[in-house]
């Protein structure tokens, strides 16, 4: 009988568990899409950009994440691209925020591409960050 009872207790703190999916309110999360919609706008300006997707989660499946896809233009330089990326989310107001990821591929040779996957967890990446962008707004 003990370990049915357990068992149960177990079960029930499971399913409780799995149904915090999103840490994040409604409000914050509207927040944080308006500030993504501005960063995507901003990197589908650059004359070197296809086309731009930025997304941002704070759930169990990931935590304070900021994401952006970019497809660049026919053979032009990847790296220019993620920095831009890589700094206009950092200087966002996107937030909690433990991982950054970036990726670039060219339109027209997907196999041509680039992923960077920053971790804000690490020290030395929020050193590199800061010294490259500066200080991350406060809230």
């Amino acid at each position: 009988m003990p370990a049915r009872r357990l068992l149960a207790i177990m079960l029930i703190l499971a399913v409780a568990g799995c149904s915090v999916v999103n840490p994040t309110s409604p409000a914050e999360q509207a927040s944080m899409d308006a500030i993504t919609t501005q960063i995507q706008h901003t990197l589908e300006q650059r004359p070197d950009v296809a086309s731009a997707d930025v997304s941002y989660q704070n759930s169990l499946d990931a935590s304070a994440r900021a994401d952006a896809t970019m497809q660049v233009k026919a053979g032009v330089a990847i790296a220019p691209v993620l920095d831009d990326a890589e700094r206009l989310i950092w200087l966002s107001h996107l937030g909690p925020l433990s991982s950054i990821n970036v990726s670039a591929n060219d339109i027209t040779n997907p196999q041509r591409g680039e992923i960077r996957n920053l971790n804000l967890l690490d020290p030395a990446t929020k050193q590199d960050l800061q010294s490259r962008y500066g200080p991350r707004p406060v809230k």
